[in-house]
């Protein structure tokens, strides 16, 4: 498993709120196992013998999402070419029903930024994660690494991105209904 497997999870079960913003795919919380091995494969070799136990990995990190501590908050800005990538199209249906059903988890926040509203200012995938004694950090995913961020320095141009996707987004009613018409009759 990758180094930076262990720091995730910690993140993931640490956190008090969780936001997310992975432009052009589905936030890897959010992926049916499908769309994750699909995806795993793409980024990888894809007869890579860790496909298996990163994909094991990252389906047990969704655990997450059943949290019922209280405070407990996660929030995900999807871009709305995610819905229909035709890379993803033999997963996609699958995946948007699971996107659907998620949207309905009292403490999942899905919403769907528009693709008239974006933006390729800032197009790293990153997620915000603040715990329960009021600590922050910023994870930045590049291709080949995550980084960290715990200065407000450098937190700033990521929390400017989140501000805008609040402001862009539409509810999150809106935002099933855009998921719920991008699935396939």
């Amino acid at each position: 498993m990758p180094d930076l497997l262990p720091t995730f999870d910690f993140l993931h079960a640490s956190a008090k709120t969780m936001t997310f913003y992975e432009p052009r795919r589905i936030p890897s919380l959010l992926q049916s196992e499908q769309y994750a091995e699909v995806m795993l494969r793409h980024n990888r070799n894809p007869k890579d013998p860790l496909i298996k136990e990163a994909l094991q990995a990252r389906l047990s990190r969704q655990q997450v999402l059943q949290s019922v501590a209280e405070g407990f908050d996660a929030t995900f800005y999807i871009d709305e070419v995610a819905l229909h990538d035709p890379t993803m199209r033999s997963v996609l249906d699958e995946q948007l029903l699971q996107l659907v059903i998620t949207s309905t988890v009292p403490h999942c926040h899905v919403h769907i930024i528009p693709s008239d509203s974006f933006d390729d200012e800032l197009q790293t995938a990153f997620g915000f994660f603040e715990d329960y004694d009021g600590n922050s950090v910023l994870a930045v995913h590049t291709a080949t690494a995550m980084l960290v961020l715990e200065d407000v320095e450098d937190l700033a141009p990521y929390l400017r991105k989140l501000n805008e996707l609040r402001e862009t987004a539409p509810n999150e009613k809106e935002s099933t209904e855009k998921i719920s018409s991008a699935a396939r009759p």
